[in-house]
């Protein structure tokens, strides 16, 4: 609506919803440079937009920070780093061999899995406008998916952002660094209540 008004072009309107999920990312997670990176590799699969290389970012940042002047603060997560070595080198750079190419390996890892990710949510909305012409359908019939799924699994754990539990023994991203705290299938609940 605002893009007719305005008269923006297609392009812009994707950089504006480009920077939109990156202010958003930034704002409720404190994590901008991340919310950049996540919303131009959502709207753009395998593709840089060079013209959202400075508006994600700002609005990233902007997000954060305007959130952060409200008062709100963000979630910390602590993961304890073990010094490995005795050597003088290792007080400076601890190094071992075998943590970087776990490290490699999770990273391909992760990279894959956003790939999956993207192309996932792509082809739901694609499916979705497919298979329901009424527009205002989509969000309804998505948001009875979700309210399905949640009674499915009989519990809450993946509404929301992760963050606050809505029971003591929830799945959030804070369990999930601490033994126990998490199910093998957990990854796999969450980007569902995202589509």
């Amino acid at each position: 609506m605002f893009s007719k008004w305005f008269g923006l072009t297609a392009d812009d309107t994707r950089v504006i919803l480009t920077a939109g999920i990156a202010a958003g990312f930034g704002a409720v997670f404190g994590t901008p440079l991340t919310g950049a990176i996540f919303a131009m590799e959502v709207l753009t699969i395998g593709r840089i937009q060079y013209t959202a290389l400075i508006p994600c970012p700002v609005a990233a940042i902007v997000g954060d920070v305007t959130v952060l002047a409200w008062g709100v603060h963000h979630e910390s997560y602590h993961i304890a780093i073990v010094p490995v070595g005795h050597n003088i080198l290792s007080a400076y750079l601890p190094l071992d061999v075998v943590l970087l190419g776990k490290v490699m390996v999770a990273s391909i890892a992760f990279g894959l899995t956003s790939y999956l990710f993207a192309e996932t949510v792509h082809g739901v909305k694609t499916a979705f406008n497919r298979l329901i012409k009424i527009k205002w359908l989509i969000p309804f019939v998505g948001g009875l998916i979700v309210i399905l799924l949640t009674i499915l699994l009989g519990k809450p754990d993946y509404l929301g952002l992760g963050v606050r539990p809505p029971h003591p023994d929830a799945i959030t991203i804070s369990s999930a660094f601490n033994t126990g705290g998490s199910d093998t299938g957990a990854g796999y609940g969450k980007p569902f209540t995202l589509q």
